[in-house]
């Protein structure tokens, strides 16, 4: 499926001039479990992406669900480009707080005794 095509017939059968209109850099879709956010994210993504911008979906998920389904492996905190223009990465929360409690501090420990010269 296109979803830049389907975003573009559904805004012009209600009206709406989404493909002209211009949108913030960050843009940000939300909802609880099941409505759609992973879909509306790509849709919006491939208009964009169909209109000469690079764009990045960040997801905070289990597991990625968008990467699949341009026949892509499952993203994770590195990009990967699942189509021209649109890349996806995946948050988890076991990668999120490893970084943060594993690395992050080590990073710290290192870049401050580098300064006190120990």
């Amino acid at each position: 499926m296109r979803f830049d095509l389907f975003v573009t017939a559904a805004a012009q059968k209600h009206g709406v001039a989404i493909a002209s209109t211009v949108l913030p850099r960050i843009i940000f879709v939300l909802g609880k479990g099941g409505v759609g956010r992973s879909t509306v994210s790509t849709a919006l993504a491939s208009l964009l992406a169909a209109r000469g911008e690079r764009v990045l979906v960040l997801q905070w998920a289990v597991a990625d669900s968008i990467g699949p389904w341009f026949g892509k492996p499952a993203a994770g905190q590195d990009p990967v480009e699942v189509r021209p223009g649109v890349s996806v990465a995946n948050f988890s929360l076991e990668d999120s707080l490893r970084a943060y409690f594993v690395d992050h501090p080590a990073s710290r420990r290192s870049s401050s005794s580098a300064s006190s010269g120990g």
